[in-house]
């Protein structure tokens, strides 16, 4: 997570270098922090900085979809470990019960119910979890260098943000409950038609 964070920011902040060499690349050519990079790569001239930038504007951009990528496969190899953990569990002390239970239940019920729950836990609950918590990390990374980077245009746009955020949850939450509810009630009658 930190990781993607950190290629995020990379690729955020080379936009802001490779936008000034577009627009007047002689402000860049005059900065003295960028002096040696230039000495480095043997730039004489401002008009020279354009292929350079852009090379390096595309390899962090690059970088940061991998990096993205990346992250997806370990959230996903992730949740998908925890449900299987977590499926076990319930199969084993499904299995440790007493013989009453288990000849008062269909054994293929109880099977389909456990698959068809964690299947749900894993996709409806842990997967999102993990991938909100990536996902704040990662927010907080570009968040902390916009503000770095411009304060006031920062807040700006995080609190424009979380107001449209806001309105989609109290929008769409009554839609939600609703739907989570019929879903509730027709799982098991579902797992019983099999």
């Amino acid at each position: 997570m930190l990781f993607a964070s950190f290629s995020e920011m990379i690729s955020i902040g080379a936009v802001i270098p490779l936008l000034t060499v577009l627009a007047n690349p002689v402000m860049i050519y005059e900065i003295e922090m960028f002096k040696p990079f230039l000495n480095l790569l043997n730039i004489s001239s401002a008009q020279d900085l354009l292929l350079p930038m852009t090379i390096f504007f595309s390899l962090a951009a690059i970088f940061a979809g991998g990096m993205r990528f990346i992250l997806l496969w370990v959230q996903t190899r992730l949740s998908h470990a925890v449900g299987a953990d977590l499926s076990i569990s319930v199969f084993r002390k499904t299995l440790y019960q007493e013989y009453a239970v288990h000849i008062s239940k269909n054994s293929s019920e109880i099977i389909s119910a456990v698959a068809t729950k964690t299947t749900d836990l894993v996709y409806q609950c842990i997967w999102p979890l993990i991938n909100i918590i990536s996902s704040t990390v990662v927010v907080l990374g570009i968040l902390s260098l916009l503000l770095f980077i411009n304060f006031k245009l920062s807040i700006i746009a995080f609190s424009l943000l979380i107001i449209i955020y806001f309105f989609n949850v109290l929008i769409f939450k009554k839609r939600l409950d609703k739907y989570s509810q019929i879903i509730a009630t027709n799982q098991n009658s579902v797992n019983n038609s099999f």
